[in-house]
């Protein structure tokens, strides 16, 4: 930015697009970067009058300079350098002593950004002004909302996303169990059949030895039976198996019973009551 100020005798001349001053004028300019030129040169005289001025930037000491008579490159002559500045925000005060017969013409500052990679070039004709808190809490709040359209983003993103995952999750979950519980129904719901041996009323009285050899032959024949895979199944069918051989040996017990003939009641002289059964082969 720069500032101009009206009682040093600043004149703009709009035909030649060019910037005089009297004697004594003096010009700020604020600036962002880490170097500063200017560049001017006199007009008015082919002699080399009485000019010369200082600039200070901050709060360094002034330093002082000349001006020559403008050249063929009129305003465009490089009168100072400040250079090697910190990077951020500086302020350079100049001071102009020109002689009351030439004016000088002022070109432009040149301005080096530091970091940036572009250059930014001020010229007195067309002086910037302030930035204003408007524009400062405008370039705030576009910031912000960037900042907030991406956070908003995955916000909605991961908002979508997890419920879904959940969802997927729990239909998964739901068929498992439907599928377990359905044939849990099936086997409950299935008629509970048993195959009596339709000799049972046939069995004759055997020794026990012969009994013990069909015992064993009977369990021979039911592990020759085919097992299914499933161990709720496979553990039914052992109980079966289990459950049927009880009642062969309970009717082989009835039929033994039943075959066996009581003998008469013999009376002792100690007063006990024998009875002897005796087994018919």
């Amino acid at each position: 930015m720069l500032s101009f100020p009206p009682s040093q005798g600043w004149n703009f001349d709009t035909n030649d697009l060019s910037t005089f001053s009297g004697n004594h004028s003096n010009v700020t300019l604020t600036f962002n970067g880490t170097s500063v030129s200017m560049f001017a040169g006199l007009f008015g005289l082919n002699d080399d009058p009485y000019a010369n001025g200082f600039y200070q930037v901050d709060s360094l000491n002034p330093v002082g300079f000349q001006v020559p008579i403008l050249s063929s490159d009129f305003s465009n002559q490089l009168i100072w350098t400040a250079d090697q500045l910190d990077t951020g925000a500086h302020i350079v005060l100049v001071s102009f002593n020109v002689s009351p017969h030439s004016d000088l013409l002022l070109g432009h500052f040149y301005v080096n950004a530091g970091n940036l990679d572009s250059e930014t070039t001020s010229t007195v004709a067309t002086p910037t002004q302030p930035s204003s808190p408007t524009d400062i809490s405008a370039t705030g709040s576009q910031a912000s909302k960037k900042d907030l359209g991406v956070g908003a983003t995955v916000g909605i993103v991961l908002g979508i996303c997890i419920p879904m995952l959940l969802l997927i999750g729990s239909a998964i979950l739901w068929r498992r169990s439907k599928r377990r519980s359905k044939a849990l129904n099936q086997f409950a719901s299935a008629a509970f059949l048993y195959h009596d041996n339709p000799d049972a009323t046939n069995y004759q009285p055997v020794a026990r030895g012969r009994y013990q050899s069909t015992f064993k032959s009977s369990r021979r024949h039911q592990s020759d039976r085919p097992q299914p895979g499933n161990p709720l199944v496979m553990k039914l069918q052992q109980r079966l198996v289990v459950m049927e051989e009880q009642l062969q040996v309970q009717h082989q017990e009835s039929q033994l019973d039943r075959n066996r003939i009581p003998e008469p009641i013999v009376h002792t002289d100690s007063g006990l009551r024998l009875t002897v059964y005796c087994q018919v082969l």
